[in-house]
């Protein structure tokens, strides 16, 4: 299965981000990396105009993300509170954190990428994420798009009772949906939950 996530060695993560390109440029999930949603062709208008210019969709934030630090491994992409930006989170192989802002509207950098803190217990905690996960953050999106509609707006590796998870947040109107996922196999960890948006 094509991926653009980190394996289990170094030598898979850095398979991963050398076909990152090739990866996006296929018509992955067309309804969800276009649009960011989990709606069909026929979804509401307010979703999609909600995601902004083509260009600025969630696989090209990824991609204009890791481009600018090199290799890793994204374990973070978030909306920033106004909707504007694409805050990425990338993983090195040893753990350590770099983030990237990328524009929603054009995918474009915003200011330069900054390494985040990253203390030994932190980085161990990624090393960990790395090594269990077997999915990205793009099947990841993919699959929660399946299991809740609504605009994808945050997916972030995560642990929850001791599993590792990919935790996906979707925004359907004045509800936000969390759909959480086994990061080693991808099957769904937690049945969606919902609650109000606070947007």
């Amino acid at each position: 299965m094509p991926r653009f996530t980190a394996a289990s060695t170094a030598s898979a993560s850095r398979s991963a981000t050398r076909v990152l390109p090739a990866l996006l440029a296929l018509p992955l999930a067309a309804g969800l990396l276009a649009g960011c949603t989990a709606a069909t062709a026929t979804s509401d208008p307010s979703s999609s105009s909600a995601v902004g210019d083509p260009g600025g969709d969630l696989g090209s934030a990824a991609e204009t993300a890791l481009d600018q630090v090199g290799s890793g491994t994204v374990i973070s992409i978030e909306k920033d509170d106004d909707g504007a930006a694409w805050e990425v989170v990338i993983a090195a192989d040893d753990g350590s954190e770099t983030e990237v802002k990328v524009s929603a509207k054009d995918a474009s950098i915003i200011g330069s990428p900054s390494p985040k803190a990253t203390d030994a217990d932190d980085a161990a905690e990624n090393v960990h994420y790395l090594q269990w996960a077997k999915i990205d953050f793009s099947d990841a999106a993919k699959a929660a798009a399946v299991q809740s509609k609504g605009v994808i707006t945050e997916v972030k590796l995560d642990d929850e009772d001791g599993t590792v998870i990919w935790q996906v947040e979707l925004v359907d109107g004045a509800t936000k949906h969390e759909v959480k996922l086994d990061a080693g196999t991808g099957d769904l960890y937690r049945a969606p939950s919902g609650s109000p948006s606070d947007g």
